[in-house]
Protein backbone atom coordinates (compact mmCIF):
# COMPACT_ATOMS: atom_id res chain seq x y z
CA UNK A 1 0.00 0.00 0.00
CA UNK A 2 0.84 3.44 -0.72
CA UNK A 3 0.11 6.39 1.97
CA UNK A 4 0.86 9.72 0.98
CA UNK A 5 -0.70 13.02 2.98
CA UNK A 6 -2.41 15.60 1.85
CA UNK A 7 -2.21 19.48 3.14
CA UNK A 8 -4.36 18.65 6.02
CA UNK A 9 -2.39 16.30 7.28
CA UNK A 10 -5.35 13.60 6.63
CA UNK A 11 -3.77 10.37 5.28
CA UNK A 12 -4.43 9.45 1.90
CA UNK A 13 -4.41 5.50 0.94
CA UNK A 14 -4.11 4.25 -2.69
CA UNK A 15 -3.32 0.36 -2.53
CA UNK A 16 -0.81 -0.54 -5.87
CA UNK A 17 -0.30 -3.84 -6.94
CA UNK A 18 2.80 -4.46 -8.79
CA UNK A 19 3.05 -7.30 -11.23
CA UNK A 20 5.18 -10.31 -10.83
CA UNK A 21 9.02 -8.82 -12.25
CA UNK A 22 7.91 -5.37 -12.68
CA UNK A 23 11.23 -3.27 -13.03
CA UNK A 24 9.66 0.22 -12.84
CA UNK A 25 11.94 1.82 -9.96
CA UNK A 26 14.92 0.29 -11.76
CA UNK A 27 13.54 1.87 -15.72
CA UNK A 28 12.76 5.06 -13.90
CA UNK A 29 16.44 5.36 -12.62
CA UNK A 30 17.78 4.31 -15.59
CA UNK A 31 15.68 6.56 -18.05
CA UNK A 32 15.98 9.48 -15.54
CA UNK A 33 19.83 9.88 -16.09
CA UNK A 34 19.71 9.01 -20.04
CA UNK A 35 17.19 11.66 -20.28
CA UNK A 36 19.63 14.24 -18.07
CA UNK A 37 22.48 13.53 -20.41
CA UNK A 38 20.31 13.81 -23.77
CA UNK A 39 20.75 17.56 -22.27
CA UNK A 40 24.44 17.86 -22.73
CA UNK A 41 25.34 18.61 -27.10
CA UNK A 42 28.55 15.78 -26.60
CA UNK A 43 26.07 12.87 -25.39
CA UNK A 44 23.58 13.73 -28.19
CA UNK A 45 26.58 13.93 -30.92
CA UNK A 46 27.74 10.79 -29.41
CA UNK A 47 24.53 8.56 -29.93
CA UNK A 48 24.38 10.40 -33.60
CA UNK A 49 27.75 8.79 -34.43
CA UNK A 50 26.63 5.72 -32.84
CA UNK A 51 23.57 5.15 -35.13
CA UNK A 52 25.07 6.33 -37.95
CA UNK A 53 27.74 3.75 -37.56
CA UNK A 54 24.69 1.29 -37.50
CA UNK A 55 23.62 2.73 -41.05
CA UNK A 56 27.03 1.97 -42.23
CA UNK A 57 27.21 -1.69 -41.79
CA UNK A 58 23.92 -1.99 -42.95
CA UNK A 59 23.64 -2.97 -47.00
CA UNK A 60 23.70 -0.80 -50.06
CA UNK A 61 20.23 1.21 -50.71
CA UNK A 62 18.94 -0.07 -46.83
CA UNK A 63 22.32 2.09 -45.33
CA UNK A 64 21.25 5.29 -47.44
CA UNK A 65 17.64 4.99 -46.25
CA UNK A 66 18.93 4.89 -42.61
CA UNK A 67 21.92 7.63 -43.27
CA UNK A 68 18.61 9.74 -44.18
CA UNK A 69 15.88 9.06 -41.70
CA UNK A 70 19.06 10.11 -39.29
CA UNK A 71 19.05 13.20 -40.67
CA UNK A 72 15.81 13.83 -40.91
CA UNK A 73 14.33 11.93 -37.24
CA UNK A 74 17.11 11.49 -35.09
CA UNK A 75 17.52 15.29 -33.56
CA UNK A 76 13.87 14.73 -33.20
CA UNK A 77 13.58 11.97 -31.50
CA UNK A 78 16.30 12.97 -28.84
CA UNK A 79 14.48 16.17 -28.25
CA UNK A 80 11.06 13.95 -27.51
CA UNK A 81 12.90 11.79 -25.64
CA UNK A 82 15.03 14.82 -23.38
CA UNK A 83 11.33 16.28 -22.30
CA UNK A 84 9.94 12.87 -21.20
CA UNK A 85 8.79 12.23 -17.66
CA UNK A 86 11.05 8.95 -16.64
CA UNK A 87 8.25 7.10 -15.93
CA UNK A 88 5.70 8.15 -18.82
CA UNK A 89 8.72 6.99 -21.38
CA UNK A 90 9.11 3.53 -18.64
CA UNK A 91 5.33 2.99 -19.33
CA UNK A 92 6.14 3.16 -23.09
CA UNK A 93 8.22 0.04 -22.92
CA UNK A 94 5.84 -1.79 -20.52
CA UNK A 95 8.19 -1.24 -17.60
CA UNK A 96 5.82 0.33 -14.81
CA UNK A 97 2.50 -2.03 -15.13
CA UNK A 98 1.00 -0.72 -11.42
CA UNK A 99 -2.79 -1.50 -11.17
CA UNK A 100 -4.46 1.18 -9.02
CA UNK A 101 -7.01 -1.03 -6.80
Amino acid sequence: AVVSTQSTGEPESRIVEATVGDTCSECTLITGMVITALSEESTRKEVTMVVEAVCEVLPGPVAKACETTVEEYLNMLLDYIATMKPKDLCNLFGMCSFRCI
